[in-house]
């Protein structure tokens, strides 16, 4: 009796077990087939969309694709670096950027295009004062991140 209830319970694991492989393979597919930036319509550039796909999706072209050293504010800057505006990123302190820590659900971003070839990027975490900046500038046929402000208390335009 014992030896047939460890086989359904390995049955049982077994098909959990697969489901959780589906769900994931399932989502991970339909998220691929979405593009990061929804915002193209609003005056953003496509070659921008195309760079910016690739930069949160390969590190080293993301490495290859940074003004170091990087203006920019460190993670919750007190009064004294924001102050300074001396801080700047480097290739040894920088942590790569993925998509999947912006989850729509949890932040808001908003990407505009002031000056052909400069696209500003701000993300906002929901129902918090928390942001965060970027601002990438294309040189020649390249776009490159050339500022970063961690996340750090602002207000929400």
């Amino acid at each position: 009796m014992q030896l047939k209830t460890m086989k359904s319970v390995k049955k049982q694991g077994l098909f959990a077990l697969f489901c959780l492989v589906s769900i994931l393979i399932f989502t991970d597919c339909k998220r691929k087939g979405e593009p990061l930036l929804k915002e193209q319509a609003n005056g953003i550039p496509a070659d921008f969309a195309q760079f910016y796909e690739k930069f949160h999706s390969d590190s080293i072209y993301q490495m290859s694709h940074i003004q170091f050293p990087l203006d920019g504010y460190p993670t919750n800057a007190d009064s004294v670096a924001i102050a300074d505006k001396n801080f700047q990123w480097t290739a040894d302190t920088w942590v790569i950027h993925t998509m999947k820590a912006f989850n729509d659900s949890l932040y808001t971003r908003t990407l505009e295009a002031p000056l052909a070839g400069i696209v500003n990027e701000t993300v906002y975490q929901k129902n918090t004062p928390f942001g965060m900046v970027r601002r990438f500038f294309k040189r020649g046929d390249e776009w490159y991140l050339i500022f970063y402000s961690g996340m750090n208390a602002m207000k929400e335009n």
